[in-house]
């Protein structure tokens, strides 16, 4: 695996894998304030909406998640959008 940084950005590529960009993903409170952030990895922008759903799901306990790629907002998932999802 090698690594390294790419503007503000840290961009990892495995053997045989193709290149993947590091994702913030900003816990929000009741009152939309960040609370926690996490890291995620993903080839592109098509694969964020997806995890950001399951962090939802894993972290009940915030009202929302934005993710951002370097200063650009990728997806804000609200809690209350995920519908029929639960915790098992």
């Amino acid at each position: 695996m090698h690594s390294w940084l790419q503007g503000s950005s840290i961009c990892i590529i495995s053997e045989g894998r193709r290149a993947v960009s590091a994702y913030r993903c900003y816990c929000l409170n009741q009152n939309g304030r960040i609370a926690d952030v996490e890291i995620i990895e993903c080839s592109d922008d098509r694969e964020v909406p997806g995890l950001v759903d399951e962090m939802l799901i894993r972290r009940g306990q915030f009202a929302a998640i934005e993710a951002w790629r370097l200063d650009r907002m990728v997806v804000r998932r609200p809690r209350k959008e995920l519908g029929a999802f639960s915790v098992v």
